[in-house]
């Protein structure tokens, strides 16, 4: 983390990482090979990466990607670290991890708790679920082609009102040849992504499926 008292800086790089991996896995060698483990530890073993840092109930609750020393093709599983102050300490929630599925972090406020999409890998990929309480997630909608690694613009919470209102728009990652948008990229690209009018009237329930 780096912190300013400006948006345009000094920026000052804090000494240490606030949030590393778990201390838990043993790898079978000298070097990072997910195919030599003898002990594969906590699901955040390897990896703590994709952070999504939100103000709730008073305190910083950093969500993050955690990935497992060896597991690394079998998908990845979010986690939550929680502190009093922007800067730290972050303490891991013993509750982790939050989710048995999700690729990067996609989170907003809705109805006093927070909702997340989940996107790209495990049981429940392609899913948007609530957290009364920021922690204990439980699926509510499937999503059909969900926008890959979004990053949706934060309104201000009192212009949330309903489950997609804290998703309208902002930027995702798409790869070569994107179904999703019926089109073909000779490589990545960052593009901006929107909630469709009728999507919405359909979650509100203003239209009949």
């Amino acid at each position: 983390m780096a912190v300013a008292d400006s948006p345009h800086g000094p920026w000052r790089r804090l000494p240490e990482p606030i949030l590393e991996p778990a201390k838990d896995g043993e790898w079978d060698g000298a070097e990072d090979d997910q195919f030599r483990v003898k002990s594969h530890g906590s699901f955040d073993s390897q990896n703590t990466h994709d952070p999504c840092l939100m103000y709730y109930q008073g305190r910083f609750f950093l969500y993050y990607k955690g990935e497992q020393m060896g597991r690394l093709t079998h998908g990845s599983r979010w986690g939550v670290a929680i502190a009093d102050h922007p800067e730290g300490p972050y303490v891991k929630s013993p509750l982790n991890p939050i989710t048995n599925s999700g690729h990067e972090t996609c989170l907003w406020h809705y109805n006093g708790g927070i909702a997340a999409l989940i996107t790209s890998v495990g049981p429940e990929k392609n899913t948007i679920q609530w957290a009364p309480d920021g922690i204990n997630f439980e699926a509510k909608y499937h999503v059909h082609n969900p926008p890959e690694a979004a990053g949706p613009f934060r309104p201000d919470l009192t212009d949330i009102h309903g489950p997609l209102d804290g998703l309208r728009w902002g930027l995702c990652h798409v790869g070569p040849n994107a179904t999703a948008f019926k089109i073909s990229f000779p490589w990545d690209h960052l593009v901006r992504f929107s909630t469709s009018d009728h999507v919405r009237d359909l979650v509100y329930g203003r239209k009949k499926p």
